[in-house]
């Protein structure tokens, strides 16, 4: 339910903070140490640290007290800790990591040029990060983080990602915008991947996952096992992680809702996310129910996950002329409480 402000709220608080909050902070232990951040407090929201040293990616974020993400035990790590090929060892996890923008996927080698795994933009720190109330009938409405990242190199492509989220105030969503442009002069491949990470108690042997109107196809070791994309079980001592391509109409929105139902203090806990087929073509899922990783990964992107190599030989990446822009607009909503089913037919 959407929260309607009282008459008079003004005069109810002695700082917008008490229900708006939003703080700048710097991490100060062990490989985080000196990590810009956002904590972000929307009173009735979702709570999250927004990750200025990393690709102003979401890092924890909860709702109602909850966790929504999973949590590696890598850390937010400081990017100093990065050389462009030990993506794994920074990979902390958080609600939502950035993948591109120059690669997608394993590592690849293109004009003698090696591209790392899911490329550098998570490991980038953005530059004029700016923190803004927004106000709506002289009350609050939302904390609005915004910052540009930009990859760029001597002789190499140059593009920048344009970010703001928007944390509502007085319900559990956040809004994200990203622009990306190429700033450079010279047409540049830009793929991107939202790595959406969803963990306990969201996921749990109890979980639903619905993807209405879309295709399962399997990818990889996963080719033959399609119906067990949506499959939830105990942590297995096995670790196995099963991918999955859902393919959907262009329409003009899509969502991925995934919750438990039987989660005891809340009466139910999930999260949908909602993004624009027109804008990321292709929506991926990660399987992975192991022993301290337990998680669903949803990864919606304009691109595949062959790595450039492969996807640019294939003709399935963008590819930016000088100047172009692309938009990208996602919509990540929690919940608690029983939910009505999405519409879940089946191509």
């Amino acid at each position: 339910m959407k929260w309607t402000p009282e008459r008079n709220l003004d005069m109810m608080l002695g700082s917008v903070d008490q229900i708006a909050g939003a703080r700048r902070v710097i991490l100060d232990d062990g490989s985080e140490r000196g990590v810009r951040a956002v904590d972000v407090r929307p009173a009735g929201g979702i709570h999250a640290l927004v990750l200025s040293d990393r690709g102003l990616d979401i890092g924890p974020a909860s709702h109602a007290g909850w966790p929504l993400h999973w949590q590696s035990t890598c850390e937010a790590r400081h990017p100093t800790f990065f050389d462009g090929q030990n993506w794994l060892d920074n990979f902390h996890g958080g609600l939502m990591v950035t993948c591109g923008m120059q690669n997608v996927g394993p590592e690849s080698e293109e004009d003698g040029k090696v591209f790392g795994l899911h490329g550098r933009v998570s490991n980038t720190p953005a530059t004029d990060v700016s923190v803004q109330i927004e106000m709506s009938s002289g009350s609050p409405s939302a904390v609005v983080v915004s910052g540009r990242v930009r990859e760029t190199a001597v002789y190499g492509d140059d593009l920048t990602l344009d970010r703001t989220l928007r944390f509502a105030v007085g319900q559990p969503e956040i809004s994200l915008t990203d622009v990306v442009t190429n700033s450079g002069h010279h047409p540049a491949v830009m793929m991107l991947l939202y790595h959406f990470n969803i963990g306990y108690p969201i996921v749990s042997p109890n979980s639903r996952l619905e993807i209405p109107n879309s295709k399962v196809t399997g990818f990889e070791e996963a080719v033959g096992r399609e119906e067990e994309f949506n499959r939830f079980t105990n942590p297995s001592d096995k670790l196995e992680d099963l991918v999955y391509e859902h393919r959907v109409e262009r329409s003009s929105q899509q969502v991925a809702r995934l919750f438990n139902p039987t989660h005891t203090p809340t009466g139910g806990i999930g999260i949908d996310i909602k993004y624009n087929p027109s804008q990321l073509g292709q929506l991926w899922q990660w399987r992975m129910l192991s022993k301290g990783m337990y998680l669903i990964g949803i990864e919606p992107a304009n691109c595949g996950i062959r790595g450039r190599t492969i996807e640019h030989a294939n003709g399935t990446v963008d590819v930016l002329e000088p100047g172009d822009t692309r938009t990208f607009d996602l919509l990540i909503e929690a919940f608690t409480g029983s939910v009505d089913p999405l519409d879940n037919k089946r191509c």
